[in-house]
């Protein structure tokens, strides 16, 4: 069998979700991607989106940010988050055994984030460290 015949897709609300299966490697990624970027700032606001896709990773309303990054790390999972000029793109790498968990962290980084003032502060800060 070949990639092609591996790959699904399925429509989950307004969301494709395309997935491949591939046996070979005990291992997942998962990528999340939105309509976001650079191009949809806010006028006077560059960088939102960035800031955005980054504060999402700084914890959730019930992990702090060093809370949920030792989970994903009991789990041997990582989370990164990436900003284009039109998506915004939340990557989850996972053993498969830890797939639901890793999968259930994920959903609360996205759907119930934190947005903790003091991350958000200290976050502005290094991005205009990196202008």
């Amino acid at each position: 069998m070949n990639a092609l015949e591996r790959v699904e897709r399925h429509r989950v609300g307004q969301a494709t979700v395309i997935s491949v299966a591939d046996t070979a490697f005990p291992a997942c990624r998962v990528v999340v991607a939105f309509r976001g970027g650079a191009l949809f700032d806010p006028a006077g606001a560059a960088g939102a989106h960035r800031v955005l896709a980054e504060l999402l990773l700084r914890g959730t309303d019930q992990l702090s940010r060093d809370a949920l990054h030792a989970r994903f790390e009991r789990l041997g999972s990582s989370i990164y988050a990436s900003t284009y000029g039109d998506m915004i793109m939340f990557r989850l790498n996972c053993l498969s055994r830890h797939l639901e968990a890793s999968l259930d962290l994920l959903r609360e980084v996205l759907c119930e984030p934190g947005f903790r003032t003091d991350e958000h502060q200290a976050l502005l800060e290094e991005v205009i460290d990196d202008l």
